[in-house]
């Protein structure tokens, strides 16, 4: 056996450019949100790259998809090095966010097939479904580390308002079966995931690589401003109770909040919708979903 294996560096660039035009916009973006179009493009051509392998492949209810690499003199009873990431993206993303985790653990399975390299264990890609939280925060880890029940997956609705369960199956996936996808925890022995840097820390500093020794805890809300609808043309500055200015003040003020809790936390508003959406009269509710 080799004392080091080297990744075939062509080949994982090369992979990561095909990979990249399913779901490109014009701008340049990435679009591949979960369960569309491009998303199904791009899990078949995965799919195929890892039976070319010679990798056993297989997904579950939700679409969480795995590859498996049982090397000589593995153990097949004993828990699987588990690693991968995930492959949709936010909407007019980046073409590494998730891509990166996914594509070198292909290449590190295929090499170690390729070298021929023994190994005590079986070695395990797994591919996340919506993990960039269409229809629900982190759905295909979440699916596989808790669990989520027939009524939660029926509640669940996308960003334009599709049905998690429509979703499902119109991606040829068997919705019933989607409740059943949480893993006994022993099948795992460990699990690694190489990632992009989110941030400019590393950029700034000039550090190639770094090792994640924490991670962070996501919270979000939604916040309902209610105010009275008047004219817009008509109605005195200091009698109105215009809702979305009172949003624009607790958006203003977020940084404080955030600074309050330590000099690492970050916050930020996303979304914000007005009703009922016009020009000429004052907005009475509003709302404003933090994250």
């Amino acid at each position: 056996m080799p004392d080091i294996v080297r990744a075939d560096s062509e080949r994982l660039t090369a992979d990561l450019r095909e990979l990249s035009a399913f779901g490109r916009m014009p701008g340049g973006g990435i679009s591949r949100t979960s369960y569309s179009a491009a998303d199904l493009q791009a899990r078949q051509w995965f799919v195929t790259r890892c039976a070319a392998a010679g990798l056993e492949v297989h997904s579950d209810g939700l679409g969480n998809i795995f590859a498996q690499l049982n090397p000589a003199g593995a153990d097949p009873s004993l828990p699987a090095v588990w690693t991968g990431s995930h492959l949709d993206s936010v909407p007019e993303g980046g073409a590494y966010d998730g891509a990166v985790g996914v594509i070198s653990a292909l290449e590190c399975l295929r090499r170690l097939a390729e070298e021929r390299v023994a190994l005590p264990r079986p070695v395990r890609l797994v591919m996340f479904a919506d993990e960039e939280g269409c229809y629900h925060h982190l759905l295909g880890s979440t699916g596989l580390t808790t669990g989520l029940s027939s009524k939660q997956l029926a509640e669940r609705r996308g960003r334009h308002g599709t049905r998690l369960v429509d979703a499902l199956a119109a991606a040829g996936l068997d919705p019933r079966t989607a409740a059943g996808t949480a893993i006994d925890p022993a099948q795992v022995h460990a699990y690694v995931e190489l990632h992009i840097e989110q941030g400019p820390v590393l950029e700034s500093a000039g550090t190639d690589i770094g090792v994640v020794t924490s991670i962070v805890g996501i919270g979000g809300g939604a916040v309902r401003f209610t105010g009275r609808a008047d004219h817009a043309g008509t109605t005195p500055m200091p009698a109105r109770r215009d809702a979305l200015r009172a949003a624009g003040h607790f958006v203003v003020r977020l940084p404080e909040a955030a600074a309050a809790v330590s000099d690492q936390a970050v916050i930020t508003c996303g979304l914000i919708n007005v009703t009922p959406g016009a020009t000429n009269f004052l907005s009475p509710p509003g709302v404003c979903q933090r994250r």
